[in-house]
């Protein structure tokens, strides 16, 4: 019973609740009806209510949002004609996962049948064509550049002790500070040159673009690269030495 709950209802890959911003320039009955509907679907959570679609756009530059949606002001004027008004609805492709349960939310809204049918015109923003690399590539650059800088400071520890060379070191003049310095350093050099190697590959062979300063990215994963290679430092302990023994 406990795997049955656990299987029925943690795992659940459905996306709902999707942060939505509304651009209302119609403000009427037949505006804030439509809203309404798209809220009942579940699929979209209405997270603000911005005065202009150059703001919803900044919002899904930063983040703030996944879904913009913007009514034009001649919704309620056209709301139940034959000439059903058009709402201009911006997704964020970045993520393929969430772009198609956004885009249902827009196919039969409840209660907007028949007459009241809108014309919904949606834009895919930083990915287009929902190519699913365009979202897991970068995903990966992380875990593959983790993966490989915990993996090098550890096996190299652990060799280390194996061969007892480490015994040697520890009672140099080198201090344990020192030690650590001297192995992050070459492992340093060398997962920025696997960074720079994943992202031309991710450029070249699965062409997908890089957003921005490349160069503020490369300053960005310092912090990383040493953050990761000290894991590895730390899943391999250093030998307890006295100090007499080092005299």
């Amino acid at each position: 019973m406990v795997q049955m709950g656990l299987f029925g209802y943690a795992i659940d890959y459905d996306v709902r609740h999707i942060p939505t911003v509304v651009v209302d320039m119609d403000r009427t009955r037949e505006s804030r009806d439509y809203v309404a509907s798209l809220r009942n679907t579940q699929y979209l959570d209405i997270v603000s209510d911005l005065p202009t679609p150059d703001r919803a756009y900044q919002a899904l530059r930063r983040n703030d949002a996944r879904v913009a949606v913007i009514i034009p002001p001649d919704f309620g004027r056209r709301w139940g004609t034959a000439d059903a008004p058009t709402v201009q609805v911006l997704l964020d492709g970045s993520d393929s996962q969430v772009t198609g349960p956004a885009r249902n939310a827009f196919l039969r809204p409840a209660g907007l049948s028949g007459p009241n049918a809108v014309d919904v015109r949606v834009d895919v923003l930083f990915n287009p064509q929902i190519q699913t690399r365009v979202y897991t590539i970068p995903g990966l650059v992380g875990v593959i550049l983790q993966l490989v800088t915990v993996s090098l400071t550890s096996f190299s520890l652990v060799r280390e002790r194996e061969q007892g060379t480490l015994e040697q070191l520890m009672v140099s003049p080198v201090g344990r500070l020192g030690l650590m310095l001297g192995k992050l350093a070459p492992y340093s050099a060398l997962a920025m040159v696997e960074l720079v190697t994943v992202l031309f590959v991710a450029r070249v062979v699965f062409d997908v673009p890089i957003a921005g300063s490349v160069l503020l990215l490369l300053l960005l994963s310092v912090p990383f690269v040493l953050a990761a290679l000290s894991i590895g430092c730390s899943s391999a302990p250093l030998p307890r030495t006295r100090r007499s023994r080092c005299r």
